[in-house]
């Protein structure tokens, strides 16, 4: 699997902009029928419904606990962490994933996956998350997608690059 564009917004960035700029890079030829997949976990549900609104069709992933994955109406899904986490250290592990060097955000994506972390707690419940005090939104970003591309859907082709 390929990281070919990895964006951050900056902060108090409007989401209509958001939504405006994502719309113009959907409509590349170059990506002709990719999928948006996003967060719609807490405060992302507003936010994927103005992708909706627009018509790009967004799949929503919400990231929960548990060990699986649900679907829920339409192109929504439940998906626990530990199955995006999986999705990425099986991909690292495996030397599978590449992230274009040139991307401007590709060495912020390193040090989130070196910060990346599982805790374990005394009780046995796995947490997985950034160190305390930096970030883990482009690793989840990556994770969301990959394993949009990788779970198995009847009758569809899987696309092996995103």
């Amino acid at each position: 699997m390929n990281v070919r564009a990895l964006f951050r917004y900056p902060l108090q960035t409007p989401y209509p902009a958001i939504v405006g700029d994502i719309a113009k890079r959907l409509a590349d030829a170059r990506i002709a029928g990719a999928r948006l997949v996003i967060d719609q976990t807490g405060v992302g549900r507003p936010v994927f419904d103005l992708f909706s609104q627009v018509g790009l069709r967004p799949v929503g992933i919400t990231i929960t606990g548990g060990s699986d994955f649900s679907w829920v109406e339409m192109s929504q899904f439940r998906v626990a962490k530990i199955l995006l986490v999986s999705v990425m250290q099986s991909l690292l592990h495996a030397g599978e994933i590449k992230i274009a060097k040139s991307l401007p955000d590709a060495a912020t994506l390193v040090s989130e996956l070196q910060d990346f972390r599982a805790n374990i707690s005394e009780s046995g419940y796995a947490s997985f998350g950034a160190r305390s005090g930096k970030h883990d939104d482009l690793v989840l970003a990556v994770a969301i997608g990959a394993w949009w591309l990788l779970r198995a859907r009847p009758g569809e082709t899987r696309v092996q690059t995103f």
